[in-house]
C-alpha cells in the first residue's frame, strides 16, 4: 500500500511539473538573454543586450529587461566593437527552471527506483530499517538530477569578435535575435535556432 502510494505522489508531481512547464499561451514572447561581454582590456560587463550598432554594443540592466522598461540614455553602457574579446549569450531564468526540473525528475526516479529495489523482509527477528530505500532513493535523485539541470540549462552561445569589425559585422546577423526589444517595439524576430 505504502508503495503505491508513493508510486501515486510521484506521477502526480510529474503531471503537476509538465503542467508548470509546458503551459502555451497565445502569442510566442520573445525569449529574454542575458549577455556577457568579455572586452581585450579583460574587463566583462553583463545585461541585456539593448541595440547592435555599426561600431558600438549597448548593454542594459537586466532587471530592466525583464520588467519591459525602456532603458533610458544613463542605463545603457556603450563599448566600442573594436574592444570586444567576446560575448556569450544565456537564456535568463534557464538555470532556475534547469535546477527545477532537474530536482524534481531526478526525486521521482529516485523513488520510483529506491522502491523497487526494496526487498521484504525475511528472517526470525523480523527486520528493522532505519530509513526508508525510497526516502534515500529520492534525495540521491533529487541531488543528482538537480545538477544535471543546471549543467544542461546553463549552456552558452559564444561569438567571438577580437576587436575585429569584420567578425562583427559577419556575425551581426546571427546576434539579433539575442537583441532586448521591448514588448512595445517587439517585432516578429525568431528565436535563435536551436532554443
Amino acid at each position: 500500500m505504502y508503495k503505491t502510494f508513493i508510486l501515486l505522489m510521484c506521477l502526480l508531481c510529474l503531471q503537476y511539473s509538465s503542467s508548470c512547464f509546458g503551459q502555451g499561451t497565445a502569442e510566442k514572447k520573445r525569449p529574454l538573454y542575458r549577455a556577457l561581454v568579455y572586452t581585450e582590456d579583460k574587463n566583462s560587463y553583463r545585461g541585456a543586450v539593448s541595440a547592435l550598432n555599426d561600431s558600438t554594443i549597448s548593454l542594459t540592466w537586466i532587471r530592466l529587461a525583464k520588467k519591459n522598461q525602456l532603458p533610458r540614455e544613463q542605463e545603457l553602457i556603450t563599448i566600442p566593437v573594436s574592444s570586444i574579446k567576446q560575448i556569450k549569450f544565456q537564456k535568463a531564468g534557464a538555470t532556475g527552471r534547469g535546477l527545477v526540473f532537474g530536482a524534481l525528475l531526478g526525486t521521482l526516479a529516485g523513488v520510483v527506483i529506491g522502491e523497487l529495489a526494496d526487498k521484504p523482509c525475511s528472517g526470525f527477528y523480523g527486520c528493522m530499517e532505519f530509513v526508508d530505500p525510497g526516502a534515500i532513493g529520492g534525495i540521491l535523485g533529487f541531488l543528482g538530477g538537480s545538477g544535471i539541470g543546471i549543467a544542461i540549462a546553463s549552456k552558452n552561445q559564444k561569438f567571438e569578435i577580437n576587436g575585429s569589425r569584420q567578425n562583427y559585422n559577419a556575425l551581426k546577423e546571427r546576434l539579433q535575435p539575442y537583441v532586448y526589444i521591448p514588448d512595445a517595439e517587439q517585432q516578429s524576430v525568431e528565436a535563435p535556432a536551436g532554443e
